[in-house]
């Protein structure tokens, strides 16, 4: 078994992410929306784009992630939501 992480990994963790945070109320606001910004040389990052001019904010910082840095944050980041909802459950 391969510890490779691959793009598509990346993207179906964030897509995962994305659908948490939405049912916690943390989207990204009318008119808005999270994406997953990749560029060769610098690696992940997850952004906020405004839907009528393609603006972009970084609400987690610029700091950007390999693949597997990021996917190890967005786990984390799930790991996080999983436990608040199961302290709302008690």
């Amino acid at each position: 078994m391969s510890d490779r992480v691959t793009r598509k990994h990346v993207e179906n963790v964030f897509a995962q992410l994305v659908k948490r945070m939405t049912e916690h109320g943390a989207a990204a606001g009318e008119g808005h929306h999270y994406a997953l910004n990749y560029s060769s040389y610098g690696g992940y990052e997850i952004v906020i784009v405004e839907e009528p001019n393609g603006a972009q904010s970084n609400p987690f910082g610029h700091t950007r992630r390999n693949a597997r840095e990021m996917v190890s944050t967005m786990r984390f980041a799930l790991d996080v939501l999983y436990r608040v909802e199961t302290d709302e459950e008690k």
